[in-house]
């Protein structure tokens, strides 16, 4: 129906695409803007193919081994946020080495060096999940607080008149 109406509408006068119009809006029941650009556009075929489309996979850079790490830098360092975790592992890695409590490969460690704070984010949010753990703020509204602290209004602010006495 849309093919007919569209080859119709295409080359018709402007007078002739308002009735095409109101005639494919009353039949189609589409809002007459979006009908109007049903009609405009070119029809696109899509080339149907019998080999199915090969997907670029990207070879996996931060694998399970360096996932662990970092989970267990981020607990160690007690889930703080992706930002302050990337500027805090230098300094850990370096401590755990020097105490010998904890060991990582050179391989993993260079990556934990080059690794952003967006990269850190998606590698844990499946851990975060499935702790339950949400970026809520630590800072909250405190009526009683709120009532104890004095404003003043434009009421209060009303000065006594001085009177000077000249000699």
């Amino acid at each position: 129906m849309i093919k007919v109406f569209r080859e119709r509408y295409r080359y018709a006068t402007k007078k002739e695409k308002i009735s095409i119009l109101n005639e494919f809006v009353s039949l189609s029941g589409f809002n007459r803007n979006y009908a109007s650009q049903v009609l405009r556009k070119k029809e696109v075929l899509k080339k149907l193919s019998t080999k199915p489309k090969a997907q670029n996979k990207r070879t996996v850079y931060y694998d399970a081994s360096v996932r662990k790490v970092l989970e267990d830098l981020w607990k160690l360092l007690d889930h703080i946020c992706s930002k302050r975790l990337v500027h805090a592992i230098p300094e850990t890695i370096k401590n755990l080495e020097r105490f010998q409590t904890y060991k990582i490969s050179k391989e993993i460690k260079q990556k934990l060096l080059k690794i952003s704070a967006s990269t850190i984010e998606r590698l844990l949010v499946p851990i975060r999940k499935k702790l339950g753990i949400k970026g809520t703020s630590m800072t909250k509204q405190n009526k009683y607080l709120i009532d104890r602290i004095p404003i003043k209004t434009f009421g209060e602010w009303k000065d006594s008149q001085l009177f000077l006495r000249i000699i």
